[in-house]
């Protein structure tokens, strides 16, 4: 799947996972701080998500819209300006 829910100890929903292509980080969109427009097979994220993947450099950058990942350009990876396919959660 390409969004999987992401649930506490206690079986509440926290949020949804997406992993990004471009570093190969899963992350987690949180159901609190982040709009999702609940279409599993076209998910869409605001605002963008902004991670830096094994907190030692690069950085990664991007927008969830209609089950594509926009990458910004101050993404520090081979698919910065780029638009490409989710892939499933890993």
């Amino acid at each position: 799947m390409k969004v999987e829910e992401s649930r506490n100890q206690e079986g509440e929903l926290v949020g949804y996972l997406v992993t990004s292509p471009g570093s190969g980080a899963t992350v987690c969109f949180y159901k609190d701080k982040w709009y999702f427009n609940g279409d599993f097979d076209k998910p869409t994220f605001r605002p963008s998500m902004l991670i830096y993947p094994n907190n030692l450099h690069g950085r990664d950058h991007f927008f969830v819209t209609d089950g594509r990942i926009e990458y910004l350009s101050d993404s520090d990876h081979a698919l910065s300006g780029k638009t490409v396919d989710m892939i499933d959660v890993i």
